[in-house]
């Protein structure tokens, strides 16, 4: 292929990888020029000119040298860690320079250091001792310079970890346990309304500690839309909260003081239809989410009424779950909201990407009357994923309580869908023009598409890595251990330019270690173990990068 030295180097800058090794070791396959050039579009960089390749490298090292400071670090806690950190010094200043550094401890502490330093000409960086040593967790270090009449500041997020995530023999000793595992959806019973739900999912806790088992895993229980083909937990609307197909409406408190829920519950027509659903051969999904919706309707109102802003439990609950999901859940809720406006207005604007270009803007003035206009509807989303998060919370203490060892085995999905609620809530983050998949073996000769927008891994380290902490905080809630779907994503992904085949597809490097780092700390924080599926093209290092780090392999 022609040489476009300034494209392969701009390409490697963000992370496309020049070639990879084949799943059986036989072949190394490289990255074409075009694949260069389509994976950089997706990321928003012009590369069609070795020209435009150079600006655009320039541009990128402009704006890491105009910074002094990284926006985040992860640095693993060892004996010899000196928590020193590194500055680059702005161009073109040769004085005397008034330094400050701060550390804004997790727990609230603020440890302040200054000095002065004289900057030599040909040194760009400096190193600072930090004023005290940060213990695990995610801190704030703040950065002030001043020289005569200039003045720069920077702030970093500060995460320390530990050096590997929570182990089983932490968790049981050397004992050998054996558990259940069940597609949650499947399983039947004489309570459910024709799917499995988290009423199931108790009693099948209680079942696994008479029969001596250690855990009980479920299948993602990931946001879909249920309906149509819209229903795999592996392609889900979103990955930081739960399908409430699986609430157990007989578990919900304002069933006791609901006259009108307890009035659909007894009429004879829904009696008829939920018979109809738990005798049907297949899971109806759109059918049992409507009718599950038609009486979670006036439980959020019996809420809202008893509740909602009122200084009883339940409702003290409710706000300290508002204020930790924060901005987030607003978003999601929000997303439902429109997605349900739009499908209801006109089904082929169900897409976010067909709904008119001011919606598709979480911050646009339009959405934010949205919200105003739809609060209601908004609040009910809330309370809706308020209500499993207890439900599921509940069972977790449950086992607990029976002292099953593990309790509740959850399993965290690779990506969400390209129509979900996730890439619109975090548009900064996901491409647009591509999709991971897997690349050409002897089961998929042309690759597999998985139709899954991937994230940008630029953006998610100056975001601070946000999402992957929001995403692991959700997915260890309630959880003893936790199944990472591909895990190998949090090394490499597979990029597969639209309209191209698996073969035309290429390797994009991810900052492993800080998402194996921050892995490790929400594992310790929860308690909870971590297994990887590690299957498919296994580059060389990586089982024993899992070992390191104490996660099991499958």
């Amino acid at each position: 292929m022609p040489d476009r030295p300034k494209l392969s180097a701009l390409a490697d800058r963000v992370g496309i990888m020049p070639d990879y090794v084949n799943h059986n070791g036989t072949e190394r396959r490289f990255t074409s020029n075009d694949t260069r050039r389509s994976l950089l579009a997706a990321m928003g960089f012009d590369a069609s000119t070795e020209d435009t390749a150079s600006a655009a490298l320039d541009s990128l090292n402009y704006a890491e040298r105009k910074r002094i400071i990284d926006p985040v670090r992860v640095v693993q806690v060892t004996e010899g860690w000196t928590g020193l950190v590194t500055l680059r010094l702005p161009p073109g200043v040769t004085t005397s320079w008034e330094w400050i550094l701060e550390l804004h401890a997790e727990s609230g502490r603020v440890h302040r250091t200054e000095g002065r330093v004289t900057p030599h000409p040909d040194i760009e960086t400096m190193e600072l001792p930090l004023p005290a040593r940060p213990e695990l967790g995610y801190h704030r270090v703040r950065v002030i310079l001043r020289a005569s009449d200039s003045k720069y500041h920077g702030d970093q997020r500060l995460i320390v970890t530990p050096s590997s995530c929570f182990t089983t023999a932490e968790a049981f000793g050397d004992r050998r346990l054996f558990g259940l595992w069940t597609n949650l959806y499947s399983i039947r019973s004489r309570n459910n309304w024709g799917v499995g739900d988290l009423g199931d999912l108790r009693d099948l806790v209680t079942w696994a500690n008479e029969v001596g088992a250690g855990f009980v895993g479920i299948n993602p229980l990931h946001v879909s839309r249920n309906h149509g083909t819209d229903i795999s937990p592996y392609r889900p609307v979103s990955r930081l909260y739960r399908n409430t197909i699986y609430l157990a409406i007989s578990a919900i408190p304002e069933l006791d003081h609901c006259a009108e829920a307890r009035r659909i519950l007894a009429s004879s027509e829904f009696v008829a239809q939920l018979n109809a659903l738990r005798s049907a051969k297949r899971v109806n999904y759109e059918r049992i989410d409507e009718i599950k919706r038609d009486v979670l309707k006036p439980l959020h109102r019996a809420f809202v009424e008893r509740h909602r802003g009122k200084p009883t439990a339940r409702g003290q609950s409710y706000s300290a779950y508002q204020e930790t999901e924060g901005r987030t859940l607003t978003d999601f809720a929000t997303f439902q909201a429109l997605d349900n406006f739009f499908r209801s207005a006109d089904p082929p604007l169900g897409h976010p990407r067909h709904w008119p270009v001011e919606y598709r803007d979480p911050r646009s003035t339009v959405v934010e009357t949205f919200q105003r206009d739809h609060a209601d509807e908004i609040d009910f989303h809330c309370y809706l994923q308020f209500e499993v998060d207890r439900q599921l919370g509940d069972i977790a203490r449950h086992a607990q309580a029976l002292g099953l060892p593990i309790g509740l085995y959850q399993d965290l999905a690779i990506g969400a869908s390209p129509d979900g609620s996730d890439p619109w809530s975090f548009p900064e983050l996901f491409v647009d023009g591509a999709s991971i998949g897997a690349p050409p073996d002897d089961l998929g000769p042309e690759g597999q598409n998985w139709d899954l927008p991937p994230i940008n891994p630029q953006r998610l380290r100056e975001s601070g890595y946000d999402y992957w902490i929001r995403l692991l905080r959700n997915a260890f809630a309630h959880a003893g251990a936790m199944r990472i779907d591909h895990i190998m994503g949090l090394l490499r992904q597979f990029w597969i330019p639209d309209g191209c085949s698996g073969s035309a597809g290429a390797y994009v490097r991810y900052p492993a270690d800080d998402l194996f780092g921050i892995l490790a700390l929400e594992s310790r924080r929860h308690n909870a173990l971590v297994i990887g599926e590690d299957l498919g093209t296994v580059p060389p290092g990586f089982t024993e990068m899992l070992e390191r780090w104490g996660v099991l392999s499958t």
